[in-house]
């Protein structure tokens, strides 16, 4: 592409969840949108939402969806295994002593190998068990751009203690992300963004 889309970072909610705000040729994509529907509304300004990707159904990457479905009436993707999680999400968050709920279903599931377009962007669709069983990232080829979600962040990766956790299916998702490109972006769910270049020199869990 001859103009890079903006992407912009917001950080949402009790667990510093990384929202991500895609500038497209057709309108804006929102990523994992956690929590603090008010703040990433007042980000979005005027800008058409035309879709939302997520990585995984945890509670702190969907807090704010129903809000942002009820104001913009887009739709939303989400990994096929990770299904079932929408229905413990009230559970879940109690466990952090919070209140989450949702009441929206995803209007598209994903699994690996296939590609969602939206405004003139392609994201193939990489599943990363192991935070969750459906976990996935959404890696764009032409910006090279990776996200990541909960499965690699700059010097770690994601717990896999909680309900459908499983530390051999990371391992495996991470030896899998390390195979893209050094100087793809990593844009996680929690924490900076980097490289895979820079997370495979300093986190422990790509070498």
């Amino acid at each position: 592409m001859d103009t890079l889309p903006k992407i912009e970072h917001l950080v949402v909610g009790p667990i510093q969840t990384n929202c991500y705000i895609i500038e497209t040729e057709s309108g804006v994509i929102v990523v994992d949108p956690g929590d603090e529907p008010q703040t990433i509304k007042q980000a979005l300004g005027e800008r058409v939402v035309i879709h939302i990707l997520i990585t995984h159904a945890h509670f702190d990457h969907v807090g704010a969806l129903d809000d942002l479905i009820q104001t913009y009436n887009c739709p939303w993707t989400l990994g096929k295994k990770d299904i079932s999680l929408l229905e413990t999400l009230s559970r879940d968050a109690q466990m952090f002593g919070l209140s989450r709920k949702l009441k929206v279903q995803p209007t598209q599931t994903v699994s690996d190998n296939d590609s969602v377009q939206i405004g003139g962007l392609t994201f193939a669709v990489i599943e990363c068990p192991g935070h969750t069983p459906g976990s996935v990232t959404y890696y764009n080829k032409d910006n090279n751009w990776a996200f990541t979600g909960d499965t690699l962040f700059a010097t770690s990766c994601g717990r896999c203690d909680l309900p459908g956790g499983d530390p051999r299916a990371i391992q495996e998702s991470l030896v899998k992300l390390c195979k893209l490109p050094g100087d793809t972006l990593i844009l996680c769910g929690h924490g900076p963004v980097t490289t895979l270049e820079w997370c495979k020199k300093y986190n422990p869990y790509c070498s």
